[in-house]
């Protein structure tokens, strides 16, 4: 991504909405996953680190991130007394661990690597016999904009295009469903009205004023309870829980 896109991830990550929720809605699907207690957790494509405090509630974190710039800025905003082993390296082909690991997790990584297929065969080894991998990529190539350029988005998935990915790669898929569905309408119809208009549409994710900034978290974080009991129908994100065969 940009250095402004991972300046403004550093600063707002804590508390825009998109962040939180994401946070909110991940925590409640790995607590369901019965991973052993404490974990051993990777996170791939850490970025700034905001997941951090997160994973730690489930075990050990270590984490690997390909921008130098980030990992500066993670670093920086490290809270104390987190201790999280971040390396350098880079899908498919620089991994700096060899696992295994309980639970390996892309956040929004995969829609940025070239060959995603390649990245997920060099997940498989990292998750171990019994490990899992969960991750959220971007939903529906329909939704395409100038913020998908603006992260350096390679591309949107559809939900059979992710599982195909998935399964080529040697993953069982455990759970595939959509997220940020109660939002869906709104996205989808910004994006439409910025093709009619010929508008940019969004670049980068500036935090909205408070209101309506905690307004939107709770809307979208509110998914983790239809989440325990069923997939949602929609969404502008996918996520997805698989483990090796």
């Amino acid at each position: 991504m940009e250095l402004e896109a991972y300046r403004e991830m550093a600063a707002t990550e804590a508390t825009h909405w998109w962040f939180a929720a994401r946070r909110a809605i991940s925590r409640a699907v790995i607590a369901r996953l019965g991973l052993p207690r404490p974990a051993r957790l990777l996170e791939v494509g850490a970025g700034t680190g905001g997941n951090w405090p997160m994973l730690a509630e489930f075990g050990s974190v270590a984490a690997v991130e390909a921008s130098p710039e980030a990992i500066a800025l993670a670093r920086e905003a490290l809270p104390p007394g987190l201790a999280v082993d971040l390396r350098e390296g880079r899908l498919p082909e620089a991994m700096p661990f060899a696992g295994p690991f309980d639970l390996v997790c892309l956040f929004d990584v995969l829609e940025h690597i070239e060959d995603d297929a390649a990245a997920l065969r060099a997940l498989a080894p990292l998750c171990g016999p019994t490990g899992r991998l969960l991750l959220t990529v971007p939903a529906h190539p329909w939704l395409w904009s100038a913020h998908d350029a603006f992260l350096h988005h390679r591309r949107r998935y559809t939900a059979a295009g992710l599982r195909a990915c998935l399964e080529a790669a040697g993953f069982e898929v455990l759970r595939l469903t959509p997220l940020n569905a109660w939002l869906f309408p709104l996205v989808a119809g910004a994006r439409l009205l910025g093709r009619l208009t010929g508008g940019a549409g969004a670049v980068g994710s500036p935090l909205p004023p408070p209101w309506l900034n905690g307004l939107l978290r709770a809307i979208y974080a509110s998914e983790r309870h239809w989440l325990a009991r069923a997939d949602l129908p929609v969404g502008v994100s996918l996520l997805a829980v698989a483990r090796p065969r």
